[in-house]
């Protein structure tokens, strides 16, 4: 990698030698590359590259190396000079048992939320995108001192970090969450935090056989699985203290006390919200005369303005018609800030978890006993004769 100077020279780049001998040249090229390039500052010895000098400074600051693993972090409480482990859920625990209040509250607004993903959510879009970065960049660190290090804590996510320098590259993708839009639901968040259900990849659900109950268990939650042999429960529930196992169990548990708290309910044709499911059919009457709120899934053509009625007729379908509505889509589900609204396809009935419709489903397409005049169906034998006997005046 040599200059040509003139007909006779040579010159090296590194060091500014000019000579005939390309041996030479060779020789000092060679003396070059191994030389030192970067230097300590604090002791002056020289490396080769910044790797091998980035190595040699945590002789200098072992302390600071240590603290730097999140694993050696201490959280101490808000309220109490009581520390806990760096792990959230200990310190969420503590705030609800001794305090009765939880950890996640909105440091702009103080705000109380049940999870972290929702109190992330309502800092993002639920105040002024000028106000959050002003307050981010003036008042997102708690700060607490142990064992005379000083730690911060994140106000936003709860993450723990030590050094000045890892603050300010986390505080500013906070900054730049503000600015996303995630193409899945639409939230200020990026697309890979979005609690959206994602669709399926095949790999993730390949058996895996535990070692310890020898039950086959997908990849995708087969670490989840492994803690469930663990006697420890280290996950609470922010509304009633119940301890679980894994932490996506936790937060399923708390969400399903978000939607039985949750009474309002959507339109079906625009974006109006209600405080009561009874305030539905007066808005339809007045401002969807055309339409009506309660249709059936399986003929989509008839109409009702209340939930008994699209029972009873879609019990007059056939069984398996009301079966294949099953296979198909059983929940029709939708969100009302924090809470989601899980709703039968067939009778609209709303319920606090998505499972739960699902069983309830059982009522739809079980029901053997069958009119022969109007083909309405019944689960009980019973039913069908009061039918009968109520509704075709006939004797069982």
């Amino acid at each position: 990698m040599g200059f040509l100077i003139d007909d006779e020279h040579e010159e090296h780049l590194e060091c500014g030698i000019e000579t005939e001998d390309t041996l030479q040249l060779q020789d000092y090229r060679t003396v070059a590359k191994s030389a030192p390039k970067v230097s300590c500052e604090i002791c002056e010895s020289l490396f080769a590259t910044r790797h091998d000098l980035m190595a040699h400074m945590k002789q200098h600051t072992p302390k600071l190396t240590d603290l730097t693993r999140r694993k050696n972090f201490k959280r101490q409480c808000e309220f109490c000079p009581e520390k806990f482990e760096w792990k959230i859920n200990a310190y969420n625990l503590h705030c609800q048992k001794v305090h009765n209040r939880t950890a996640y509250k909105c440091f702009i607004c103080n705000k109380a939320f049940h999870l972290v993903s929702h109190l992330g959510e309502h800092i993002r879009s639920g105040h002024e995108e000028n106000i959050v970065k002003q307050k981010i960049e003036e008042s997102l660190w708690r700060t607490f001192v142990i064992e005379k290090n000083s730690i911060g804590e994140c106000r936003i996510c709860f993450r723990l970090l030590a050094t000045k320098n890892s603050q300010m590259k986390h505080q500013a993708k906070h900054i730049k969450e503000l600015s996303l839009t995630c193409s899945s639901c639409g939230g200020k968040h990026y697309h890979s935090l979005c609690c959206e259900p994602r669709a399926p990849y095949p790999s993730v659900y390949e058996k895996v056989e535990c070692d310890i109950c020898h039950q086959f268990v997908s990849k995708k939650n087969f670490r989840e699985h492994q803690v469930t042999h663990k006697g420890q429960r280290d996950y609470p529930c922010t509304f009633c203290n119940k301890l679980f196992k894994v932490q996506r169990t936790a937060r399923r548990h708390i969400q399903n006390h978000i939607n039985a708290q949750n009474k309002r309910r959507k339109c079906y044709d625009c974006s109006a919200v209600f405080d009561d499911e009874s305030q539905i059919p007066p808005h339809y009457k007045e401002l969807h005369p055309a339409k009506h709120p309660y249709s059936c899934p399986i003929c989509r053509t008839a109409g009702f303005y209340t939930r008994t009625e699209l029972e009873d007729h879609c019990h007059k379908h056939t069984g398996l018609e009301r079966s294949q509505v099953a296979a198909k889509k059983p929940v029709e589900q939708y969100k009302v800030d924090n809470a989601q609204v899980y709703e039968c396809t067939l009778c609209r009935r709303s319920f606090s978890a998505k499972r739960t419709v699902v069983a309830h489903f059982l009522m739809h397409t079980d029901r053997p006993h069958v009119c022969a005049h109007c083909q309405a169906s019944f689960r009980a034998k019973a039913a069908l004769s009061d039918h009968m006997l109520d509704v075709h005046s006939l004797p069982p």
